[in-house]
């Protein structure tokens, strides 16, 4: 299931699977993604995004799920954009 989650945000929840195949699929669909060429009016472009990935093996309620997959997110866009991020419990998303 894929829905937005915010202004430019969309949350993709995917039921019976773990954290890396997770990251897997997300890294596919972003290397896909990114080849993709859009064309508007007078140019063509290419995009990317960045994802967090939380799953509820580390979390159990909604709201801390969230919460993780957003600083997840955000740290894979401080590390320069174009990437995707899992949260796991050792890892230093905190800083």
């Amino acid at each position: 299931m894929i829905g937005r989650y915010g202004g430019e945000e969309f949350v993709v929840i995917l039921p019976d699977t773990n954290s890396e195949i997770a990251e897997k699929l997300m890294t596919d669909a972003l290397k896909q993604f990114r080849d993709l060429i859009f064309k508007s009016e007078s140019e063509e472009f290419q995009v990317t995004f960045s994802a967090g990935i939380a799953s509820t093996a580390d979390q159990v309620s909604p709201a801390a799920l969230l919460a993780v997959a957003d600083k997840a997110l955000y740290q894979a866009k401080a590390e320069g954009r174009n990437r995707i991020k899992r949260f796991t419990p050792r890892s230093r998303l905190d800083e």
